[in-house]
């Protein structure tokens, strides 16, 4: 596995579940270069408990059919290669256009997607926004979020959200569902303790994770 982003470890892990023999490959001397060495760690060592084979600071200079050269000079044969090594916007088409494009080629946007032309919107994979509490760009893709229900395991969750209307002002809620509603009940506590509106909970960013996103 080439990659140690969220998908690639997820890919290895599943593999690795299936019985095959894995390798970790990641350019990187740690997992998640935005992550602190210690909160990398735990993820070293569940490499290790499992007996996964990894190789940190390794770069890939050359793939032929199954052999994998390194620019370290090593070469290493392997049955099944997989890259996850990040996604690339396909904005060749708006290049040579008055579009504003950011060094690795995603659009930015504002609050309500408008480009940099007051006319013309952005919406989906390919564009930057801000986070909240910082002012930097963020790119989140979502589209594969549209695939939720194929996962493994989902269950129908029915869950209501009574708000006062003028103020809109979160009241109660409740939930009834085989899993996932106890955190979604959770979050909607916090909320109505921190006298949120429904507006503002739209805006909520949690952990993300399949099996247990809100």
């Amino acid at each position: 596995m080439v990659g140690a982003g969220y998908i690639s470890l997820e890919v290895l892990e599943n593999l690795y579940d299936r019985g095959l023999d894995v390798t970790l490959i990641h350019r990187s001397k740690q997992i998640n270069k935005l992550m602190d060495q210690d909160i990398n760690q735990p993820i070293i060592d569940e490499l290790e408990k499992r007996g996964i084979t990894y190789r940190l600071n390794e770069e890939i200079s050359q793939i032929d059919g199954h052999q994998i050269t390194f620019t370290s000079g090593k070469i290493e044969t392997y049955d099944l290669i997989i890259e996850g090594i990040g996604t690339h916007p396909n904005s060749n088409f708006i290049q040579s256009s008055n579009i504003k494009l950011d060094d690795r080629g995603f659009i930015p946007v504002n609050d309500a997607f408008q480009t940099n032309i007051p006319n013309i919107y952005a919406l989906g994979d390919i564009i930057t926004s801000h986070y909240r509490h910082v002012d930097l760009p963020a790119q989140v893709p979502l589209a594969w979020g549209a695939h939720a229900g194929y996962y493994p395991g989902n269950s129908p969750i029915h869950l209501r959200v009574y708000y006062e209307k003028e103020s809109r002002k979160l009241l109660r809620a409740a939930a009834v569902g085989q899993q996932g509603i106890d955190k979604r009940i959770d979050i909607l506590s916090m909320a109505m303790m921190n006298h949120m509106t429904v507006d503002e909970l739209t805006e909520f960013e949690v952990a993300y994770a399949l099996h247990t996103a809100p």
